[in-house]
Formats: C-alpha cells, structure tokens, sequence
C-alpha cells in the first residue's frame, strides 16, 4: 500500500523482490512464500509500471542460498543436503563418476522427500525469475539485478545462476 501511495511522487523505485511474495529476505529463505504470492507480486508489478510509467523500476532478488532452511527437517538431513547440493552441481560441471557415486550414496542417507523439498527450492525459484527477467526485458521493469547470498564456488544455487545468466 505504502509504495502505491507513494510511488507518483518519486523519480525511482528501488524494489526488493524477496520483500514481495515472502515478507523479506529471511523469510525467502524459509521459502514462505508460494505460486499465488509470486503471481500477485507479479501482478502488482505490472500494475505499478502501468499507473506509473515514467517511474523507473529497479528491482533486486537473492538465490536462495546453499544452507537448507532452518525449519528442514534432522541437522543430519541438512549437513548431507548441503554435501548433495555441492557435489551435484560440481557433476554438472566435472563429470567425475567416482562423485556420482558418492551422490548416489548420500542420495540413500536423505530420505526422497527431504531432497524433493530441497531441490524444489530452487527449481521454483527459478521459475519465478525466469518470469521475473521476461518482465525486465519487456519493459515493465528497468533492471533487474539477482544477488547470490553466499559465496559457494558449487551448490544448486550456483546451477540456478547459470541458467538465469543463459
């Protein structure tokens, strides 16, 4: 309400998308938000460019970073999610078999469900900016900058930075 209120009356808008469909960064990582908050954080975008097109949009977004969320399930379930997460993006980029092996077995270690909610973290996530960077390149916003929110040289967020940069 308060950036519609406001919005008329400035040169610029600098948005934080996590803010949108979660509440804010640390709520993204807990990943609260779902497709309906996205499509309403999409929607009232799009509304805010169309009342207010002279009004540059800036927006930013964070990846999800490699740490599983807090609220996901054993330490022991997390500690082999992160080890999971590494490994599969360094066999997307090395293609070493004695590692598809290793992720095979921590593949056993993590039960189906744990990795499925994982792994869909950031599969949606990229579904989300995918849409995000179709509405930067049609105009509605100005830019669109995506951060990385930690440094992992591997890790399925790094696999999603790739496919956004493609």
């Amino acid at each position: 309400s308060w950036v519609e209120e406001n919005i008329s009356s400035v040169d610029a808008a600098i948005l934080s998308i996590d803010q949108l469909p979660h509440g804010g960064l640390l709520a993204a990582r807990e990943n609260t938000g779902n497709t309906d908050d996205e499509n309403q954080a999409l929607l009232f975008l799009t509304h805010l460019h169309e009342t207010n097109p002279t009004v540059p949009l800036y927006t930013f977004h964070v990846l999800p970073r490699l740490q599983p969320p807090a609220s996901m399930d054993s330490y022991e379930d997390r500690k082999n999610l992160i080890k999971y997460s590494r490994l599969h993006d360094e066999l997307t980029i090395f293609n070493n078999p004695e590692d598809l092996q290793t992720l095979r077995k921590l593949e056993e270690k993590i039960p189906e469900e744990t990795r499925q909610k994982y792994s869909s973290i950031y599969k949606n996530n990229t579904l989300f900016n995918e849409k995000l960077l179709q509405m930067t390149n049609a105009g509605i916003m100005h830019s669109f900058l995506i951060g990385q929110d930690d440094s992992e040289d591997f890790g399925l967020p790094n696999i999603e930075k790739r496919q956004l940069q493609a």
